[in-house]
């Protein structure tokens, strides 16, 4: 027998408040548990990040009333390629590893089916855009490629290709595996750290917004190269806000740990951690750029990838980034991340869609082309 699911339509700040516990009970019978799907993490993104958005949270609910799904949504208006659009996304905090729907093992097709059946039948969107999401994945499949959607204009684009280290087995046969090049590099830095003198690593849990090693943290951000591309902590009173919530909501737990380095009593770099079912999520790192030459940034990911190891205490450390080169000197294994979009009848949209996944490709591919022919032209004038 086919169970009843019904939809339920969140959009007023103080009924989202009380749903806490049915939230997180519905994360806890998921697959997917991790701590930036948590409640806690979505209000403080919301009121944080995105206080002028309208909440549009989506539930589904069995027979019983049990919290089957929840699709955390909100409604923004934001421009997409300079046309102004009303968009149906996931709440932009920058600071989650990855977005998703929860949805409850045992219920998770019928489930999602109701949420996308409660996204097509909604008409106050032009764009839905799903940010960040697992590659692959059940939600991004059933975006993309399901039955639901399939009235509308679909696609897709890469996203983040974040690597991941699985901490298994010895430190010491993990270093030796890195590139012969990565790790006389990286003994390099450790030996002009030992010659600096006076450094050392420590962490601390984090049991609450209100520690002094928080303050500590903005104030390095600030002087990192990200206070010129106005990214840094200190700058940025809504993220210093956003972190202080989620220390109150998880330190509690156990679940936060700041990473440094210091030169004698000074900080000049740090790892901000959440710790979750076994799988270490270093949410930021930053360092003093005036210690630049020390390169405090590295020397710390070493010393904690090698406590990591030793400790024992965790599975896996996800660099919540992307592919970059320093990070993949640490490992080539990486999970795909996508945005998947979904455009709405309007006419606007239509053309938005035929404008970013006909026409723009195209013509990139004829610069492309452009670009290939003028070097084989050059080759072939070369070796004449």
């Amino acid at each position: 027998m086919t169970k009843t699911l019904d939809l339920q339509i969140v959009s007023d700040r103080e009924e989202l408040e009380s749903l806490g516990r049915e939230w997180n009970a519905c994360l806890a019978a998921s697959a997917g548990e991790v701590l930036h799907l948590r409640h806690e993490w979505f209000l403080a993104g919301v009121d944080c990040f995105n206080a002028d958005s309208e909440l549009h949270v989506m539930l589904v609910r069995d027979g019983e009333g049990v919290v089957t799904a929840v699709a955390p949504l909100l409604i923004a208006r934001r421009r997409y390629r300079w046309v102004p659009v009303r968009v149906l996304g996931f709440a932009d905090n920058g600071q989650s590893p990855f977005n998703d729907f929860i949805l409850r093992k045992g219920a998770e097709r019928e489930s999602l089916a109701v949420l996308l059946a409660g996204i097509a039948a909604f008409s106050h969107w032009d764009l839905v855009d799903l940010r960040k999401i697992r590659k692959g994945g059940l939600l991004d499949n059933a975006v993309i490629t399901g039955d639901v959607l399939s009235g509308f204009r679909r696609g897709s684009k890469e996203n983040i290709d974040s690597p991941y280290v699985t901490i298994d087995g010895d430190w010491e046969r993990f270093l030796a595996n890195r590139s012969t090049r990565f790790r006389k590099t990286l003994r390099n830095k450790l030996n002009r750290v030992r010659l600096a003198g006076d450094v050392c690593v420590r962490h601390y849990p984090i049991d609450s917004g209100d520690h002094d090693l928080l303050d500590e943290m903005f104030r390095v951000s600030g002087r990192s190269w990200k206070r010129e591309a106005g990214t840094d902590l200190l700058g940025n009173p809504a993220s210093q806000q956003f972190y202080r919530r989620i220390c109150h909501a998880f330190g509690p737990e156990g679940r936060v740990l700041l990473w440094v380095l210091l030169k004698g009593a000074q900080v000049v770099a740090f790892e901000f951690h959440l710790q979750d079912n076994g799988v270490c999520y270093p949410i930021r790192a930053d360092y003093d750029a005036s210690f630049g030459d020390l390169s405090p940034g590295s020397v710390l990911e070493y010393h904690i990838l090698k406590s990591l190891f030793e400790e024992g205490e965790v599975r896996e450390y996800n660099s919540c980034g992307h592919h970059y080169s320093y990070l993949l000197n640490w490992s080539r294994t990486t999970r795909q991340h996508e945005n998947a979009e979904v455009f709405s009848r309007a006419l606007k949209m239509r053309f938005l869609y035929i404008l970013e996944y006909r026409i723009l490709p195209f013509l990139r591919k004829m610069r492309v082309n452009r670009a290939v022919r003028s070097v084989k032209r050059w080759i072939s004038y070369a070796g004449a």
